[in-house]
């Protein structure tokens, strides 16, 4: 097992996968773009596709100088009918991804990402091989198929891949898988393999464990929520003991600003700006 922690946020990460390809430099890197700005639970899932994403760099050594592939695809539909047919979409995507792991053979990790408010339905993958113009010809075309424009190029940082977790406010709980991987190679991971403990992890356990028994789960975990980041900040002024474990993060966090948007809740609330966009942050 590999440890790691964010000590800007008190955040300690556990990962129980079998081989970790974060290097000390990268998550570094992430810590200071995104640690603190996310929630916790979108930060899980950045930390999930960067981890697959370094996996199949790797991996793409064993086939020659071309290294990974970024790859990029849209829908031909019209914009206001491409909202309306998400479900079909996002469906249509697994089927072409399915039909690219195929006809390459390589193994792959994906995201599908929404774009800023009003924007496109779109995705990308990240590949341990390059298909060729007819490969990528063959895997849009079957009958029913809704892939548009499709855009291969060099892997590069890979944060292109990260950031679209952070895209995600409001769009769990709509029956769309998201986020996946496809192929067996070393160092896939799920989310069950980062585990998380932090102060903030810490007062949700509290909250939660006060919850009143009985009540609707949409409401009880929005009554959840407020009271979990009131704990938190009850604990960063110095007025809540959350015990020694995480007390003696108090310090290395001061002048920390709890941020609410995307954090723990990330359902229908007038308070919580949908239009969250990591791309606001970078330099």
């Amino acid at each position: 097992m590999t440890s790691f922690e964010f000590l800007s946020a008190g955040i300690h990460v556990d990962f129980r996968g079998e081989q970790c390809f974060l290097s000390e430099r990268l998550l570094g890197q992430f810590e200071d773009k995104y640690v603190g700005r996310v929630s916790e639970r979108t930060m899980q899932s950045m930390l999930v596709v960067a981890q697959n994403v370094e996996a199949l760099r790797e991996r793409a050594k064993m086939w020659g100088d071309f290294g990974a592939s970024f790859n990029s695809w849209t829908s031909f539909l019209p914009t206001d009918e491409l909202e309306r047919r998400r479900k079909e979409v996002v469906k249509n995507a697994h089927v072409y991804l399915r039909r690219v792991r195929k006809i390459t053979g390589g193994c792959l990790t994906w995201v599908i990402e929404f774009g800023k408010k009003g924007g496109r339905l779109h995705g990308h993958f990240v590949s341990d091989r390059w298909m060729s113009v007819e490969q990528q010809r063959k895997a849009k075309a079957w009958r029913n198929s809704l892939m548009g424009r499709c855009h291969m190029c060099d892997l590069g940082s890979g944060s292109c891949m990260w950031k679209e977790m952070g895209k995600r406010v409001g769009r769990r709980g709509t029956g769309l898988r998201l986020m996946g991987s496809m192929g067996d190679f070393a160092g896939r991971c799920t989310m069950i393999d980062f585990v998380i403990d932090s102060p903030m992890a810490e007062c949700n356990r509290l909250a939660w464990a006060m919850r009143e028994q009985g009540s609707r789960h949409r409401e009880c975990y929005r009554v959840t929520w407020a009271k979990a980041a009131h704990f938190f900040e009850l604990w960063l002024a110095g007025k809540f003991s959350l015990g020694e474990k995480y007390d003696h993060y108090r310090e290395t966090m001061a002048g920390f600003e709890r941020q609410r948007v995307g954090d723990a809740w990330e359902g229908e609330d007038e308070g919580v700006d949908g239009s969250f966009n990591m791309e606001d942050f970078e330099q």
